[in-house]
C-alpha cells in the first residue's frame, strides 16, 4: 500500500513531532505532548504494516 498523503489526524501529530526529531534522536528531553504525538504516529504506522 502506498500513501499519497497522511490522514489529517496523523499529519497533525507529525507536525507536532517534526521540530523535535533531532532532539529525540540525540536522546535530549522533549515535552510530554511531543512524546505522546510520536507514540501515536508510531502506533498508526505499526497498524499500517510500515
Amino acid at each position: 500500500m502506498v500513501l499519497k498523503e497522511y490522514p489529517p489526524e496523523i499529519k497533525k501529530y507529525f507536525d507536532i513531532c517534526d521540530p523535535y526529531i533531532d532532539d529525540m534522536l540525540k536522546h535530549k528531553p522533549v515535552p510530554d505532548y511531543v512524546l505522546e504525538a510520536f507514540n501515536k504516529t508510531k502506533e498508526w504506522a505499526w497498524k499500517q504494516g510500515q
